[in-house]
């Protein structure tokens, strides 16, 4: 899929849309989002860790999700990484 047909997506599901661009190596410990994620790496690459599970890398064109209040870890791979995320509250379901 192409970002753009991604963001349509995005907009279908009534998620607010927000780009990135991550720093390379940038790294933010333990944490949650109040909301859904459903992403796309655009460019670089994008390693996620939720809490008691195994990391996984994505790369370009590929699509990631988190639920709501999922702890997790975020890092940007050596080349950084460009995001397009749709950010959703879970009662926000089409």
């Amino acid at each position: 899929m192409k970002p753009d047909e991604f963001r349509e997506q995005l907009r279908l599901g009534g998620y607010e849309i927000v780009s990135r661009d991550i720093e390379p190596h940038h790294a933010l410990g333990q944490h949650h989002h109040p909301w859904d994620v459903w992403g796309m790496v655009t460019e670089g690459s994008f390693t996620i860790e939720p809490a008691g599970s195994i990391s996984h890398t994505y790369h370009k064109g590929e699509i990631f999700s988190l639920h709501a209040m999922v702890e997790h870890t975020e890092q940007a791979g050596p080349k950084g990484a460009s995001i397009l995320v749709g950010r959703r509250m879970p009662e926000q379901t089409s």
